[in-house]
This record gives structure tokens, sequence and C-alpha cells, in this order.
């Protein structure tokens, strides 16, 4: 009897240990699923969103500053006007943005197909809290230059914006000491902001389609430069169309073609 008692105890240890060796395996199953789902995780931002890109500016400076992104177009045309905009995100939608569960593909405008910027266009306008957008005329640009018609166009978008404490993020790498002696914009300039940011992005899309819309219009007006076609820029056909027509009333009589 005591060498029976001996055997049960030996096939119950058994089992115990089999038991448990079972739960620990499994427990072991689990623990590589949950280190596996968080390496996912970390990885999908990088390979699954492209907001995830964005650095967040914006967040470092949101307690004492209302951050906004500021991007202009149509800098280098021959004819029409420059375009500017202003975009400002409450931190909350920024967050959903870099997440990339707001304006997903996120980018700069230049980047976008037409399609898609005419999207994000109207999302962006839904979700800022603040979209502004400026026409400086090309007789502006003329009579005090490009760099000068940037400055004012700037300014006018802060002044517009009624922010209390705007801190503005502004794509290129601007330097207003000399147009701004008594510190009236409080501004940070990023080279290629409008890839990094995701506010400047947003407003690189405002100032594009603005522009684009009104050069479509302006055709209307002056069919023979076929202004829907290339939106004022030097390309060859436009720079054809100079020649061959002379320059219009709303062509950039400082930007001499070559």
């Amino acid at each position: 009897m005591p060498e029976l008692k001996r055997k049960e105890e030996a096939v119950l240890l058994f089992n115990l240990n089999v038991r448990d060796s079972k739960k620990k395996l499994q427990r072991r199953k689990q623990s590589r699923k949950k280190s596996r789902s968080r390496r996912l995780t970390l990885l999908e931002p990088d390979l699954f969103n492209s907001n995830a890109r964005f650095l967040q500016e914006e967040l470092k400076y949101q307690k004492h500053f209302e951050v906004c992104g500021i991007d202009e177009a149509g800098r280098g045309p021959l004819a029409g006007p420059l375009s500017l905009a202003i975009v400002y995100f409450k931190p909350q939608i920024l967050k959903e943005i870099y997440a990339g569960n707001l304006l997903e593909g996120l980018n700069d405008s230049k980047k976008l197909s037409t399609k898609k910027r005419k999207s994000l266009y109207l999302d962006i306008q839904k979700f800022s809290s603040l979209t502004l957008h400026r026409f400086v005329s090309h007789r502006y640009i003329d009579s005090f230059g490009i760099s000068k018609a940037i400055f004012e166009g700037i300014l006018s978008l802060k002044n517009k914006s009624r922010l209390s404490s705007p801190l503005l993020l502004i794509d290129g790498n601007y330097n207003f000491t000399s147009k701004d002696p008594e510190g009236k914009l409080q501004y940070r300039s990023i080279v290629k902001g409008d890839e990094k940011i995701a506010s400047i992005a947003a407003a690189s899309i405002i100032a594009k389609e603005n522009r684009d819309d009104y050069m479509i219009e302006l055709a209307k007006l002056y069919p023979e430069y076929s202004f829907e076609k290339h939106k004022g820029y030097g390309t060859e056909l436009h720079r054809k169309k100079i020649k061959e027509l002379g320059y219009s009333k709303v062509h950039r009589k400082s930007f001499q073609i070559k």
C-alpha cells in the first residue's frame, strides 16, 4: 500500500508539473505576443502612418503660445498675386493629426495630387480653429519687392487672427529683423517646414488652392495667356506667350524673363 501511494503521489506530481509547464508555456506565448504587439505599435507610425513624420513643434510651445503655421504660394511666378495662409490647430486636434486619425496624407502642397489637395483643403477648414488667407497684389510686389510683400502679408495675417499670443512657424529661412525692429512678430523659420510641420503643411495647401483658383478665374479675363495651365509660373508656354503678346496688366513687371 505505501508503495502504491508513492506511485499515486508520483503520478500526481508528474501531472502537476506537466500542467505547470503548460501554464508557463502559455504565459511565455502570451508574453511573446504582447512583446510583438508592443514592437508593432512602436513601428506602426513609421510603417503605416505618413503623418508620423511630422515634428511636434506646435505642442512644445502650447503652454505659452497659440502656435500657428504660415506658408505662401506664388513667390516666383511672372504673373498674379502672392498668396499667404495661416492655420491654427488646437493641441488635441494636432495629436489626432500626428496619429493619422485626421488629415491623413497631409503634406507639402506641391507633393500632393490635385484631388488629394482639394480634399485636404476642405478638411483643414473643418478641423482647424483658425484658417485665414490673403493675397498681396502683383502691383505691391513690383513696388516694394517680394520679401517686403511676404513680410507684410504675414504681419497682416497675424493681426487679422486676433490671437492673444501667437507664435508663427514659417516655412523657409526668413529673418525679419530689419523689417521688424520692434519685434511685432514672434516667429520661427523652419527650412522645409511644409514637409516637417503639420500646421505649415496645412497652410501651404490653403495658400496654393486659393491662388490656383484665382489664376483659373484670371484666365477667363486673359484667355490668351493660358493662366489656367501654368498659374503664372515661368513655364516655356508662359514665356512664349509673353514674348508673343507682351505683359498683361496682371504680370509682375519687376520679374524679367530671360
